[in-house]
């Protein structure tokens, strides 16, 4: 699933300038703009709780939340598949790190 952030959005809908967003929230202007942009994409809990309250927005609906293709629930096949997959990398990975020890 891919987070979409939507801050900007909510931000102009409560009417606030990302200035005065920023001093409500104690970020750096610059900060808050690359948070909008999605150049900043991990955030510190206490922040995204500050957000969410200033703006009366629950932390999802800061995110809309989409769906790709990939990310719906594998079939048993293809979970046996990934499994076999993960299992002869972590063997290869383990071989590798013996050989490198003698």
């Amino acid at each position: 699933m891919k987070n979409v952030n939507n801050i900007r959005g909510l931000r102009e809908r409560e009417r606030f300038t990302l200035k005065a967003l920023a001093s409500e929230i104690d970020v750096n202007i610059s900060t808050l703009n690359r948070m909008e942009n999605g150049k900043i994409t991990q955030f510190k809990p206490h922040f995204l709780v500050n957000l969410s309250k200033l703006l009366s927005y629950t932390i999802d609906e800061l995110f809309k939340v989409q769906a790709n293709k990939e990310d719906l629930p594998l079939t048993k096949e293809q979970l046996y598949k990934e499994l076999i997959a993960t299992k002869d990398r972590r063997i290869k990975d383990l071989e590798r790190q013996l050989k490198s020890e003698k």
